[in-house]
């Protein structure tokens, strides 16, 4: 009874779907910036990634 399911149209067969329009993100950021943060979580991601071994 807990996982039920419900078969039901969410719109009616012949209407069409809403147009939607992702908004254009506003570049407010300094190019310089983006590749410096980029750089450091690439950085991150690569020392993550090593084996650790204890000495």
């Amino acid at each position: 009874m807990l996982f039920q399911r419900i078969d039901r149209d969410v719109f009616i067969a012949s209407s069409k779907l809403p147009e939607f329009e992702m908004p254009k993100p506003k570049n407010k950021y300094n190019k310089t910036d983006l590749v410096f943060a980029l750089q450091s979580l690439l950085d991150q991601a690569a020392l993550l990634k090593k084996p650790y071994y204890k000495t």
